[in-house]
């Protein structure tokens, strides 16, 4: 497959024109039940917790799983490794976290809530945001200090003010467990270590993927019905008047670059961001550029969660963000009127889609065209 300019309206393409659906995969732990935030909103009990399992790469999203960075790992037993693990409360300290305490299957993996709540109730400092189509990326975190998805997933389980776990506290919990080690020996050809729990966890996020929207379906599908009138004139903003595509580009809707908006300055100083990872001034302020894709189920928004409806970050940036220093020079007030925002609020609606987990096949070498072999 190609690059895709979604900048351009360039028609129909074929990209995963067909989904073969080889089975279901239900997530037993979270129907179980996992530690939830109790002042979080409730989430939509009729959303599926069930991704289907494929072995062709969703409508609409260009990218070939075999180029990613850690697809050695990709393999179904080091995958149902991680998808344990990462429904386990025993990796936070006090053994009442897990993973999805705040990457909810249900609310997109993300948490409802502004700011993540750590083990102890102190809060994180950054929204949580989602890690599907992850795999996709070369930056993780709101600051891209993780620059694999291994390192994403031991970052949180090691910060005290996250998770609180130790590899002391790792290896003793899992170490006595004979399931556990009995799984990361026959996948990993040792005991169990927290490095490679974070491997496993990784392997299991990267095949988790979303596309297939309203928006893929018109776009590439050819579905001219898929898409409302208001969603389509939303959708011609969103590549003309608004530009929202400097930023919000490609076929997962991010640059994987930094930008500075504004969102928390405070007058006289803004929170350290990118700048915290390169140490260059002109880093100061700038955050991540997240995905759109199902950015209708993922509120609160930006990365203190401050914005707390589509409709607030439209406004945000139809003003054109929030002056300070470092503000980066392609924003600027739009002057969209009322209309024209709800439309662009139709077509970012547009975009939510169902979530997949691919095959293992698909990162194996030789895989191409985003087909398992």
């Amino acid at each position: 497959m190609h690059a895709i300019d979604l900048a351009r309206n360039n028609g129909p393409a074929l990209l995963g024109a067909s989904l073969a659906v080889v089975a279901v995969v239900v997530f037993a732990a979270i129907r179980a039940g996992s530690p939830q935030a109790a002042s979080a909103p409730s989430a939509d009990p009729n959303r599926s917790l069930t991704p289907l399992l494929v072995d062709r790469v969703p409508l609409g999203l260009d990218w070939e799983p075999a180029s990613y960075r850690g697809r050695t790992t990709i393999e179904p037993a080091t995958v149902a490794l991680g998808e344990r693990l990462f429904f386990d409360p025993r990796l936070s300290r006090s053994g009442q976290m897990t993973c999805a305490t705040c990457h909810q299957p249900e609310r997109a993996f993300t948490d409802g809530r502004a700011l993540g709540r750590g083990d102890s109730g102190e809060l994180v400092g950054r929204n949580a945001p989602t890690i599907l189509n992850r795999g996709t990326g070369t930056h993780q975190f709101w600051d891209g200090r993780a620059e694999d998805l291994a390192a994403q997933a031991l970052g949180p389980m090691l910060s005290e003010v996250e998770m609180g776990l130790t590899h002391e506290l790792f290896s003793e919990r899992f170490g006595s467990d004979p399931e556990m080690v009995r799984e990361f020996r026959e996948v990993f050809g040792s005991g169990p270590d927290l490095e490679l729990a974070a491997r496993a966890i990784a392997a299991f996020e990267a095949t988790l993927v979303t596309a297939n929207s309203p928006f893929d379906r018109f776009e590439w599908g050819g579905e001219r019905e898929a898409l409302s009138e208001a969603a389509q004139r939303g959708l011609r903003l969103f590549r003309q008047e608004a530009g929202c595509t400097t930023c919000h580009t490609g076929t997962n809707f991010t640059d994987e670059l930094f930008h500075n908006l504004g969102v928390g300055f405070d007058g006289t100083s803004s929170r350290p961001g990118r700048f915290a990872v390169t140490g260059d001034h002109d880093d100061l302020g700038r955050y991540k550029t997240p995905t759109l894709r199902n950015v209708e189920l993922t509120a609160p928004y930006m990365h203190d969660g401050s914005l707390e409806t589509l409709d607030d970050v439209l406004t945000f940036y139809n003003e054109g963000g929030r002056a300070n220093p470092n503000l980066d020079p392609e924003l600027r007030p739009l002057d969209l009127s009322p209309a024209q925002l709800e439309d662009l609020r139709a077509f970012l609606e547009s975009l939510t889609g169902p979530v997949f987990r691919l095959d293992s096949g698909l990162f194996r070498e030789g895989a191409r065209d985003g087909h398992a072999d």
